[in-house]
């Protein structure tokens, strides 16, 4: 499908027809209602959103961004992240010592088997 861009205004030089409304459904396995006078409007209305969406990617296609550095997210700032460091002191040795001093190998507490 050809397109005229402009800077200024994006045009779709030639909009869906109906065939070409048919076609696409077909193609994506979409049920579209049927060709006759009662579910015309229906049709025509989705090839008008259609034709609507593809103004808008080609109005976004249209916009410069060679100088624009690519990001992941429109807010690309971590800096307001508290930095990551340890605010309590390590007491698991004393907690240890405290609740089973007999019953612990290696900073694990020993357990009788449970399982036979």
């Amino acid at each position: 499908m050809p397109f005229k861009i402009n800077a200024y205004k994006c045009e779709v030089a030639m909009s869906l027809s109906d065939d070409d409304l048919t076609k696409t459904a077909n193609l994506a396995r979409l049920h579209l209602p049927l060709a006759d006078n009662d579910q015309q409007g229906k049709r025509k209305k989705l090839a008008s959103d259609l034709n609507n969406i593809i103004k808008l990617v080609t109005q976004i296609e249209s916009v410069d961004t060679n100088n624009v550095s690519p990001m992941a997210h429109s807010f690309d700032n971590s800096t307001f992240l508290a930095e990551d460091k340890a605010i309590e002191p390590n007491m698991r040795d004393r907690l240890q010592e405290l609740v089973n001093p007999d019953n612990k190998e290696a900073g694990l507490y020993l357990v009788p088997q449970v399982i036979e």
